[in-house]
């Protein structure tokens, strides 16, 4: 697995569990988890609108547009740069929400 995939997943994770606690995985459904649908994606899902969920992330302002968070959202393995990249990110994204869930139904 090429490592600029884990490390953009990662910096995400960490960026989301910093904006929504460790718990917002306890609701995220892995089954219909699908990083190239806006609707199903990690910001998709737990915002329910990937550009509002990306300004909230980003602490962007209301009117920026898509093409303006497209850099940061690569970066944090929201997104990629090409269709090729999607199945890794989905692979790097499923393995780390899965260890989370693992780890807080530990803890609880």
């Amino acid at each position: 697995m090429n490592m600029i995939y884990q490390t953009n997943a990662s910096k995400g994770m960490a960026l989301m569990n910093e904006k929504n606690g460790r718990e917002w995985v306890l609701d995220f459904d892995l089954e219909s988890f699908d990083i190239t649908l806006i609707c199903t994606c990690v910001v998709g899902q737990h915002y329910g609108d990937y550009e509002e969920g990306l300004r909230d992330l980003f602490d962007m302002p209301d009117d920026t547009d898509l093409s303006e968070m497209t850099p940061d959202a690569i970066r944090h393995g929201f997104d990629g740069h090409s269709g090729a990249d999607m199945p890794q990110l989905q692979a790097e994204w499923t393995a780390l929400i899965s260890d989370q869930k693992a780890e807080l139904a530990c803890t609880s």
